[in-house]
């Protein structure tokens, strides 16, 4: 008797673990499975607050980890343990793809590029720059923002006379940062980081989108991820009603 109840206690065991085995974020050791994402600096305020609401969903930790996309490219080749990119940039996406970096890549936001300036500076436009001293933009070579503003800022037939005032940012955070303490009277950033700054920043105008490339923001995994299941299910996530609420209070547009 004592060993058929022994045998009933094992197998009930046994059963238990499979059921635990094929739950979604539990790992073959039983804890939960964490999955690293490398998202673009823009994203910080926006991932930040739908990680928790994946965390509860999916039973899947996060690790978050946002930088500007260059960097995030250089840790991805090199062998960082990223499960999904995120970045600031379809040509750099598009760049990690080709090189069998990025698998399974779309296109899951939209932004605009805007100058703001410190609260209470007499800038009215775009047209002002020249009576300024500092202009802070993202460092264009690893920086998508400070690209697009570059771009911009040629086609408007500025870059000649405004050059000399450039100081440039690791990340569009920092742009953002330099010009709430007014380390920089005004700075290129995306629409929404004029929303998350909360009032920190004034806005002076919209660019003139026809002047930059169309900003959207793309996501894939990593093909070297070793948590392909969980990975995906974060994705799918982001594309969910809830995530996009998120995304909307911050700024950002949602990709058709």
């Amino acid at each position: 008797m004592c060993k058929m109840k022994n045998f009933v206690l094992l197998f009930i065991g046994l059963g238990l673990l499979l059921v635990a085995s094929g739950c979604g974020g539990i790992g073959a050791d039983g804890d939960r499975v964490t999955i690293l994402v490398g998202a673009a600096a823009s994203l910080t305020d926006a991932i930040s607050e739908i990680e928790p609401l994946f965390e509860k969903a999916e039973g899947i930790d996060l690790d978050l980890q946002f930088s500007a996309t260059g960097p995030l490219k250089e840790q991805i080749k090199s062998g960082a343990d990223i499960d999904v990119f995120m970045s600031a940039s379809k040509k750099d996406m598009d760049e990690m793809v080709v090189a069998g970096f990025v698998v399974d890549d779309e296109v899951l936001l939209t932004n605009e590029l805007i100058l703001a300036k410190t609260k209470g500076r007499d800038v009215g436009s775009i047209d002002d720059l020249k009576s300024v001293k500092y202009i802070a933009i993202g460092e264009p070579a690893s920086v998508p923002v400070g690209k697009y503003a570059v771009e911009a800022i040629t086609n408007l037939g500025l870059y000649d006379s405004l050059k000399s005032k450039f100081t440039y940012a690791k990340d569009v955070s920092q742009v953002l940062n330099w010009v709430e303490l007014g380390n920089a009277e005004v700075g290129f950033v995306y629409y929404s980081d004029f929303v998350r700054s909360g009032g920190k920043v004034e806005l002076v105008e919209k660019v003139d989108s026809s002047k930059y490339a169309s900003i959207v923001y793309p996501m894939g995994l990593v093909k070297a991820s070793t948590k392909v299941d969980e990975a995906r299910s974060f994705m799918e996530f982001l594309k969910g009603d809830e995530a996009k609420a998120v995304f909307k209070k911050y700024g950002f547009g949602i990709a058709e």
